[in-house]
């Protein structure tokens, strides 16, 4: 018979290990959780918490600062920095992509040799500049009124005044939520319970990450291995079966993409850093700048067979510009990785 409540209650799985159906519904579980506390919880009372701080995307800090904001008997340490809305690299990368095309295409006609591309030994070459200064003009273009801040709870002090930090505190055995309470006003009570969803969904994917990884080691034991393309493995139990889903996949970073490219170089070169390829050719022509890059790995006979680079009088460097769009290429390809799905029929 239908009853009406006033309140949900969930309760914190004390261990998610072992092939049974009590494991699989509580990973199941968790989506609908997190979706729950989260939404009723966390979305509310995080926006005037952080309005506290007197920090907005209309009065942003030059730096970032920690402001601790006490409610009730909880004094959370709120973090705020300036930043810049991430923006769409994938958009940005593809549009060097097609400028790349154009300039293959077009190069022998005037216009394109107005723009930096020039014929040497029977292939063209582009002005670095001409590259670098894409780069940036379409950076700046979609960065236009992006500024904003990002707030992020680091935790909330102890009785020693020590930080305890977000995930790390202790998590309730059951969390309750309360239809009749409004979770936006900053109140002890409300704090309270803030803090406590905070432990109790980090403390529950804890325990669920660790069960993941032991259903897909179980899974690639019965698929012999990783799979080449989408597999699914079967786990049934009484009139119910769990399913779970393995599909090799590849996942591209478009602002690391960007990075390979245009990441200048720091006060100090060190071995195997990370250092875009147009700084790496601008050093190359430094007094001393090969052997320096051969000596720390950042450069080989790859790297300069693909630019081949080349300083003119007048000081503008080259590159090649099918090895640019060669690097482009495999820079794109992205990483490798299994994605996993879970799902559960009724048999």
């Amino acid at each position: 018979m239908a009853e009406a409540v006033t309140r949900e209650e969930f309760e914190l799985p004390e261990s998610i290990s072992g092939l049974t159906d009590e494991s699989f519904w509580s990973l199941a579980d968790l989506g609908r959780v997190k979706s729950r506390v989260e939404s009723r919880i966390k979305h509310k009372f995080e926006p005037p918490l952080y309005a506290k701080t007197g920090y907005s995307d209309d009065n942003r800090p030059t730096e970032a600062v920690e402001r601790e904001i006490p409610v009730g008997e909880k004094t959370f340490r709120i973090k705020v920095r300036p930043t810049t809305k991430t923006p769409s690299y994938s958009g940005i990368i593809e549009g060097f992509g097609n400028f790349l095309d154009f300039l293959k295409e077009q190069r022998e006609v005037e216009e394109a040799y107005r723009r930096g591309v020039r014929t040497f030994d029977g292939e063209p070459f582009v002005d670095l500049d001409v590259l670098e200064g894409k780069l940036e003009r379409d950076l700046k273009e979609i960065l236009e009124g992006k500024e904003g801040v990002e707030h992020t709870n680091q935790g909330i002090l102890g009785p020693d005044g020590q930080l305890i930090k977000t995930g790390e505190g202790e998590a309730p055995r059951i969390l309750v939520i309360s239809f009749d309470i409004d979770y936006g006003e900053l109140t002890p009570g409300n704090a309270n319970v803030y803090w406590d969803a905070l432990n109790f969904l980090a403390r529950w994917n804890e325990r669920a990450s660790v069960f993941k990884e032991e259903v897909k080691e179980d899974s690639l034991r019965v698929l012999g291995g990783k799979p080449e393309k989408p597999r699914a493995v079967r786990y049934p139990f009484d009139g119910v079966a769990f399913y779970h889903q393995l599909e090799p996949r590849t996942r591209t970073s478009y602002a690391d993409v960007f990075e390979k490219f245009t990441k200048p170089v720091g006060k100090v070169v060190r071995k195997g850093a990370a250092i875009g390829d147009f700084p790496k050719v601008k050093l190359y022509f430094d007094e001393g700048g090969e052997a320096l890059l051969r000596e720390k790995a950042l450069v080989d006979d790859g790297f300069i067979a693909d630019y081949k680079p080349r300083k003119e009088q007048d000081g503008r460097i080259f590159v090649r510009l099918q090895g640019v769009a060669d690097r482009l290429s495999r820079y794109r390809k992205g990483k490798p990785y299994l994605e996993q799905n879970f799902f559960v029929r009724r048999v």
